[in-house]
């Protein structure tokens, strides 16, 4: 048993031994022991060189705090606890630019007024790290960084605001990262380079949005999205000139959006899965567009709707009771399992498309859309009951515009239930006809 009087040497001798541990992987000066007081706390902040670790103990300390660039900041995990209720300052914690990363590992991060954690053209480190915000503060935010790496984060509302932003951070990469309750987004990357793998969101307004820049997704889960205050609600967005790939993505329960929007960039979709939402995938406007393996199951009004790309790519895919949904600008229900517009290049194969409340597949031939529609289908399974009006459909003006989809161009179709067939040279049957725009 410790005497009472050795309690102050063996509490300094623990702090020695664990800084020790951390210099021998990070060189640089080391507190002795760790802090409990905001004062001491920004006092040995501001001299810190560049790899000095310094240690905060099992307790909460006001802040706000600044964190130079190269300082290492390490807690004991949740209970190292800094938070700030102060409402003129940036963040509860702001990292500083400099030439090395600032690291925080093992902390809790509280925020109800200001952002969490802020850096501005500062490269950052987060490890074991749980952010808390707050009324209308964000998270976490990064702008105008080389780089940030996060591994195991928890970043959580509720909040007005959003959970993480990255803004021109050439490169991120993220493990294990989980967003929860924000009004905004969970998170928004701007003209970033983002690698993720393994993460989860639930209970934004947007999932995960990607304006411009690059975003790589594995094995993220994206769940319960919608009901706020955005009126463009969606699981996944892009916007812009933005690349996505993403794979092994779960999306489901997104209300009054779709699972996943695309809205011109490049897009691959492989492995996933996207169901529960008003609309599986909507995509317009974009350049090249590739799901594979993928699935679409228990969408409102639309499974797949692609329109205005140059070219789409659906293989390998099950697109399987899409209900209906009420347009209230088209006044009517629809509820269609794939839907391709005024797109270039067409390729669906290997697929299965079962038990749509309206129509099977649905392909557009205008001639004044100047585009050629007619899709290349090969190994393409079409089951039709209930409601559903027919297997196939082209948006068609009069019944002289069938001639752009010629006999046999449905000749990869296997068809079976209560399927209305397109191929039988009499159009004005088996197609589903509305005028063209």
């Amino acid at each position: 048993m410790t005497a009472k009087g050795d309690e102050g040497a063996t509490r300094a001798t623990r702090a020695g031994l664990s800084c020790l541990l951390l210099l021998l992987s990070n060189a640089g000066g080391c507190a002795e022991e760790p802090f409990c007081d905001g004062a001491g706390l920004r006092s040995a902040l501001e001299r810190a060189e560049p790899g000095t670790v310094i240690e905060i103990g099992a307790c909460t300390i006001n802040g706000p705090i600044i964190v130079p660039a190269g300082v290492r900041l390490v807690g004991v995990g949740a209970a190292s606890t800094i938070e700030s209720h102060v409402e003129l300052t940036p963040a509860t914690v702001a990292i500083t630019p400099g030439e090395f990363p600032a690291v925080l590992s093992r902390l809790r991060i509280r925020a109800s007024i200001a952002g969490a954690l802020e850096a501005r053209g500062a490269d950052v480190q987060l490890m074991n790290v749980d952010v808390e915000a707050s009324s209308n503060s964000p998270g976490v935010t990064v702008v105008s960084s080389r780089s940030l790496e996060m591994q195991s984060v928890s970043i959580e509302g509720p909040s007005t605001s959003a959970g993480l932003l990255l803004e021109r951070v050439s490169s991120a990469r993220m493990f294990d990262i989980q967003i929860i309750g924000f009004e905004r987004e969970c998170a928004r990357f701007e003209d970033s380079s983002v690698n993720w793998t393994t993460g989860r969101v639930t209970g934004c307004d947007v999932g995960v949005a990607v304006e411009r820049g690059r975003a790589e997704l594995r094995s993220v889960v994206v769940e319960n999205i919608g009901g706020g205050r955005s009126l463009m609600p969606a699981g996944l967005a892009t916007t812009g000139a933005a690349r996505l790939f993403a794979e092994e993505l779960v999306v489901e329960g997104v209300e009054s959006g779709p699972a996943v929007r695309i809205e011109g960039g490049t897009s691959e979709v492989v492995d996933s899965r996207l169901a529960g939402a008003s609309g599986g995938l909507m995509a317009r406007g974009s350049e090249q567009i590739s799901i594979r393996r993928s699935s679409f199951h228990g969408n409102r009004g639309v499974g797949v709707f692609v329109d205005g790309a140059r070219s789409f790519e659906l293989a390998n895919a099950d697109v399987v009771g899409t209900t209906s949904l009420y347009v209230v600008r088209a006044l009517t229900d629809v509820g269609d399992g794939v839907v391709v517009l005024n797109t270039r290049s067409t390729s669906i194969s290997d697929a299965l498309v079962e038990d749509s409340s309206r129509i099977g597949m649905l392909f557009q031939a205008c001639p004044a859309s100047g585009v050629s529609a007619i899709p290349l289908l090969d190994r393409v399974e079409v089951s039709g009951v209930g409601e559903q009006r027919g297997a196939f459909g082209a948006f068609v003006r009069s019944v002289e515009d069938f001639e752009r989809f010629p006999i046999g161009w449905d000749a990869g179709i296997q068809r079976s239930g209560a399927v209305l067939t397109n191929d039988t040279g009499n159009p004005a049957v088996s197609l589903y006809a509305m005028e063209c725009p």
